[in-house]
């Protein structure tokens, strides 16, 4: 058989397999909507005649499994409203109809259908409540948009221009909402917490045809708390993260381990970090341990391996230029030790091995988020690592900026723990050149 009907045949079985697990997942879909199920039906019935439409309604309902509203009672119960149960056949092709309509934008125009189901299409992002929100924000910035695409010369300048024309601001206070907010909520107060912003700047974009996504970090590489922001991807194919309606496209300056992406079809989140950092692959010579980090005071998994056996782990696309904490099933630390990986690929482990020299540790600061604080008052201990944390000194303030340790045995991977707050979120540190580097 030519190598050019071999292809030929592999394409076509690829399809036949995409087509046949589209279709099982439909069916799924079918059962658990239960009496719902006619209104599904009816969306699909709706686009008989529109092969394009149609299979934009398969490709929603059939991804709709896990989907679903998330509502906290007074008491504070959980109550889930599965979509396939609440969903109405007028709401998915009031959705899918605007969609195309925006699809026609110079912004959107050249992203193929796969791109368009999962970057304009979706009627939900995460959790939030089945709202008009396309509608809404579609009849809100119509005339901004068809201005806009008369002078159109790129995504960055649609996305500088709405979160410099229409911006919405951090409000700490609604940190402690549970559950997604409406978007008229939104509108109302002006702004919300990280992950609220983030999602109502997707809805305000994607209403006018705009890709925006959102990327969640579960732990930052260097600090402590997880972080959610968006993104998009320029014409030269460049990923451009930014907070929401940030003045600038310039991001954050911070790494993470891992990025995920949010998308409609399962699996929902997806691994984009190699678009933001410099990442390799790296195998440890010992099977069926994770990778975790040291973030707010705990030691916490952030990598399981992609492969792994009884005498190797692989991870594939991980970070460099951070401090990774091999791990076993039960979460306590492996036989290997902590270490940095650097930027070409190697581990520099941290095995105690130098604990019988000495190291002067002076001028320790304790850090905020990434500034330096004031230190209260109290004791505070010294740890270095060992197969775990191990007390090597202890120090109360010299002053309101300094702790003095003295000389210590030169662990290598250093950590200060205190009563307070403050002092029980520190990262750990090296001495790297003279100074402390905190990871």
């Amino acid at each position: 058989m030519r190598r050019i009907e071999i292809l030929l045949y592999v394409g076509l079985f690829c399809i036949a397999m995409m087509t046949a697990s589209c279709n099982s997942k439909l069916q799924e879909v079918m059962i658990l909507a239960g009496d719902n199920k006619q209104e599904l039906k009816a969306v699909i019935r709706n686009y008989r005649k529109d092969k394009l439409k149609k299979r934009a309604a398969v490709f929603l309902i059939s991804n709709m499994a896990d989907k679903g509203e998330i509502r906290y009672t007074e008491g504070g119960q959980k109550e889930i409203r599965p979509d396939v149960k609440f969903i109405s056949a007028d709401y998915l092709i009031e959705n899918i109809d605007l969609a195309f309509e925006v699809w026609q934008y110079p912004w959107c125009n050249s992203l193929s259908f796969e791109d368009f189901c999962e970057e304009i299409l979706p009627y939900r992002m995460r959790n939030e409540p089945l709202e008009n929100w396309r509608r809404y924000y579609y009849e809100k910035y119509k005339s901004v948009a068809d201005s806009l695409a008369k002078h159109y010369s790129g995504r960055r300048e649609i996305a500088l221009f709405f979160n410099s024309h229409y911006p919405k601001y951090y409000r700490p206070e609604m940190d402690t909402i549970r559950g997604e907010l409406s978007f008229r909520e939104m509108e109302k107060q002006r702004g919300g917490s990280c992950i609220q912003m983030v999602l109502n700047a997707v809805q305000e974009m994607r209403a006018i045809g705009f890709p925006l996504n959102i990327d969640v970090i579960p732990y930052h590489g260097k600090l402590n708390k997880s972080h959610a922001y968006n993104s998009f991807i320029d014409e030269e194919g460049r990923c451009v993260g930014f907070s929401p309606y940030s003045p600038n496209l310039t991001g954050n300056g911070m790494t993470a381990y891992l990025v995920n992406r949010i998308y409609f079809e399962r699996p929902r989140y997806r691994k984009v970090t190699e678009q933001y950092y410099h990442v390799t692959d790296l195998v440890l010579e010992e099977g069926n341990i994770s990778l975790a980090t040291y973030n707010d005071g705990a030691i916490k998994v952030v990598l399981p391996p992609d492969c792994t056996s009884a005498k190797r782990s692989v991870f594939d696309r991980i970070t460099c230029d951070l401090l990774y904490y091999p791990v076993n099933s039960n979460g306590a630390p492996s036989k290997t030790d902590p270490f940095i990986l650097g930027e070409d690929g190697v581990p520099q482990y941290f095995d105690a091995g130098k604990k019988a020299n000495k190291v002067l540790l002076n001028d320790v600061g304790l850090y905020w988020y990434r500034k330096r604080v004031n230190i209260e008052e109290g004791e505070y201990r010294l740890l270095g690592w060992d197969r775990g944390w191990v007390e090597i000194g202890k120090a109360s303030k010299d002053n309101d900026r300094s702790l003095n340790f003295g000389e210590v045995s030169d662990y290598g991977l250093f950590l200060v723990v205190g009563q307070g707050k403050i002092g029980q979120k520190q990262r750990p540190f090296i001495i790297k050149d003279g100074e402390l580097s905190f990871y």
